[in-house]
């Protein structure tokens, strides 16, 4: 653990018997949460480990669970209200054993296990907590609603009962990746960057069909050197359409090409998600390891970000890139002619020393002004920001002696927390 501010190393503890392999902090910033291939996840009070009166006793972590069967790959945590004080968050564990699980801060029991098809090795989890994807090794991106009834009958009430829960599969998958999806990361799309050709059953169409503008957008990296924006909307069945509505008509031959599909168990009534392609991103050499999306600045003249969504991608090319939609309109017509919005490559930077074997992860700090990835021997790398296009290096912390795996920032930007092979966690403060 170390202090941000000040470089200095606040904790240094032995989390896992093996490998850390997933690392997060909790919405309120006052627990954290590791995994490791030992298939451990663990949860960590920050004040607990922190508190000088410990001495140096080995902490022990508040909660630990243990229903996987094979190493833990990613970890996603919910962002409800209270975190983990008011137990009101989800942790979500992706596996290799072809299972996600979910968990509660507020209790230690098993909320729900997920099985699907394939191997998982990311996990992303939407701001309302309602809708899982689960990214795994054959490029196949699942997506799995969380209030709808599973297989067994019950639903995520089964949170305060305290049994062993249900076991559920995905609803919707999403395909085009023909590799690893190695991390996932969801933001709110409150502009709408994308409008899709009228009557077209695919995903949000503003003022037809019902759909509604904006949405979330679902980032996802492969090891199939790509990186690809997906748009999740909510929207109406087509052909069930509000007779008093003012939405224009859709033809017959449209709902022959287009059918409707079912209506949504998630959102019930007549209302369902709607996914398609926003963007496939091409320029890295190698594997792409990690996606982060920029926290936003309204104002956009203070940090440099703007109001639109900005997606920095970490590849074992050595390189980072920050990726924006287009601004000159190309996006609307690339839409129009059946395509999707264009995504251009804003800023690249990168190590050419040969030291640096690639980047296995990338991410901002709370205000966007500050990058940091990690790569292969406990090297971090530090890039900042005045507020221009221009990024700076800078000299970056250090400690642990085998690759970082993972890293994570608390909310408030005060706590880095690291993951390494050398089975150690690191919180830097």
């Amino acid at each position: 653990m170390w202090e941000v501010s000040t470089g200095m190393l606040a904790k240094t503890w032995n989390a896992h018997f093996k490998a850390v392999s997933a690392i997060s902090f909790a919405a309120s910033g006052s627990v954290l949460i590791t995994a490791g291939e030992d298939t451990v996840v663990s949860a960590w009070s920050l004040g607990s480990l922190l508190d000088p009166a410990a001495g140096h006793a080995p902490p022990v972590p508040k909660y630990t669970w243990a229903e996987h069967a094979l190493p833990v790959t990613s970890l996603a945590i919910g962002g409800g209200p209270g975190g983990g004080a008011a137990g009101a968050g989800l942790v979500a564990s992706a596996s290799a054993d072809r299972t996600c699980k979910l968990w509660t801060l507020g209790g230690w029991h098993l909320l729900r296990s997920i099985e699907l098809p394939a191997a998982l090795v990311s996990v992303a989890l939407d701001a309302c907590e309602s809708t899982l994807y689960a990214g795994a090794v054959d490029g196949r991106v699942f997506e799995v609603p969380l209030n709808a009834v599973a297989n067994s009958g019950a639903g995520l009430d089964q949170r305060n009962k305290g049994k062993q829960s249900d076991t559920s599969s995905s609803a919707a998958t999403l395909e085009g990746h023909t590799d690893w999806v190695r991390d996932l990361a969801f933001v709110e799309d409150g502009v709408g960057t994308n409008r899709e050709v009228p009557g077209s059953n695919s995903s949000g169409i503003e003022g037809v069909g019902g759909h509604e503008p904006g949405g979330l957008l679902l980032a996802s990296a492969s090891q199939d050197r790509t990186a690809r924006v997906w748009r999740i909307s909510r929207s109406r069945s087509i052909g069930d359409e509000d007779e008093t509505s003012t939405d224009a008509p859709v033809h017959a031959f449209m709902r022959l090409a287009a059918p409707p599909k079912p209506k949504s168990a998630l959102l019930g009534g007549d209302a369902r998600l709607s996914t398609h392609l926003e963007a496939l991103l091409q320029g890295h050499d190698d594997w792409v390891l990690s996606v982060a999306w920029r926290p936003r600045n309204p104002g956009g003249d203070k940090t440099g970000s703007s109001s639109r969504p900005e997606l920095l991608t970490a590849s074992m090319d050595r390189s980072l890139i920050l990726w924006t939609p287009s601004a000159s309109g190309a996006g609307d017509v690339g839409s129009l002619a059946g395509g999707s919005t264009v995504w251009m490559a804003d800023v690249s930077v990168g190590e050419a020393a040969a030291s640096c074997l690639g980047f296995y992860g990338a991410g901002f700090d709370s205000d966007g002004t500050a990058m940091l990835a990690h790569s292969h021997g406990g090297a971090l790398h530090l890039w900042d920001t005045d507020g221009g296009r221009e990024w700076i290096p800078r000299a970056a912390c250090t400690g642990h002696v085998a690759d970082v795996t993972c890293a994570s920032w608390d909310s408030s930007g005060r706590w880095l927390l690291t993951g390494s092979q050398d089975m150690t966690c690191r919180l830097h403060s």
